[in-house]
């Protein structure tokens, strides 16, 4: 081998381990996130009913710092997690909880039909 095949395979060796530890501490993160929103999500069911009805008002007397987007995130993780035998981390979870942001290429693909309504609008036994 010439040197500069072996500064080329001394370079693929460096970034190869960059890469294979920065995905292990992602990994380990993101399973900490997870038990993290699972928990909350949970405090949340239970707040619920401590809120006699006025969720979204209790929340932004109780917790302001916590979205509304947020809290249904975590309550949306917590009662997956409910349905699951093993929790397994997947995209919609990390979507949630906006450790990746989801990238559309063409905008016009894109079909909702969701009615945007203000966040403060209702409350109905979840966060909607």
């Amino acid at each position: 081998m010439n040197e500069l095949q072996t500064a080329v395979v001394d370079q693929i060796k460096y970034y190869h381990f960059r890469a294979e530890a920065f995905a292990q501490n992602a990994k380990a993160s993101a399973a900490d996130a997870m038990t993290a929103a699972i928990n909350a999500g949970n405090y949340l069911a239970q707040a619920e009913t401590l809120s006699n009805g006025r969720m979204l008002s209790w929340l932004r007397d109780n917790v302001p710092d916590l979205t509304h987007e947020r809290a249904k995130a975590y309550l949306s993780i917590f009662r997956t997690s409910e349905t699951r035998s093993e929790m397994v981390v997947d995209h919609r979870q990390l979507l949630l909880l906006g450790v990746i942001d989801q990238k559309i290429s063409n905008p016009s693909d894109v079909v909702t039909t969701k009615v945007d309504a203000p966040k403060w609008m209702a409350w109905r036994g979840n966060i909607c």
